[in-house]
């Protein structure tokens, strides 16, 4: 009789054990998603007749965290990544939870590279997520939800109105 009570007890504690485990594994196993950062400046970019509240990335912080671990993305609101001077600048989509139109735009505001449809990388293999490398130089690089270029009928060599 004790050996059997003693077993109960060491399965419950085992019962117990597996759903606090798991409870934990649940929660430290997925990407927090995360809100605006309502640190940054958000300013308003006009793409063709359509108009975008932007939060703009203009610090190595802010542009490698971008718009990672965001859960969704209203569709008149992105990123406009700043840089310092025109480069290629590869982007990817580690850790991002939503499919974006990710538009390169050079110096002098025109769009010079697009990237359609840009697939969050799968969480089971981080480790060969894809870069998307433009084939041009930019000076900025404009995050959308994914099919608005497609809803605007934006393409290379249309221009982008924004202040900074």
């Amino acid at each position: 009789m004790e050996n059997w009570i003693t077993y109960s007890v060491i399965f419950i504690c085992a019962i117990i054990l597996f759903i606090v485990c798991g409870y934990f594994f649940e929660i430290y196993s997925k990407p927090v998603k995360e809100k605006a950062n309502v640190d940054l400046e958000v300013a308003e970019v006009k793409v063709k007749d359509k108009t975008y509240q932007v939060e703009i990335a203009d610090d190595p912080a802010s542009q490698q965290k971008g718009l990672m671990n965001r859960a969704n993305l209203p569709t008149d609101q992105g990123m406009l990544f700043v840089f310092d001077k025109t480069n290629y600048y590869p982007f990817w989509m580690k850790n991002t939870l939503i499919p974006l139109d990710i538009i390169w735009i050079d110096n002098n505001k025109k769009v010079v590279f697009i990237k359609e449809n840009a697939q969050p990388c799968s969480n089971v293999v981080q480790a060969i997520c894809q870069s998307v490398i433009p084939t041009k130089l930019a000076k900025y690089v404009l995050e959308l939800n994914a099919g608005q270029v497609k809803e605007i009928n934006l393409s290379v060599g249309d221009s982008i109105d924004f202040a900074l």
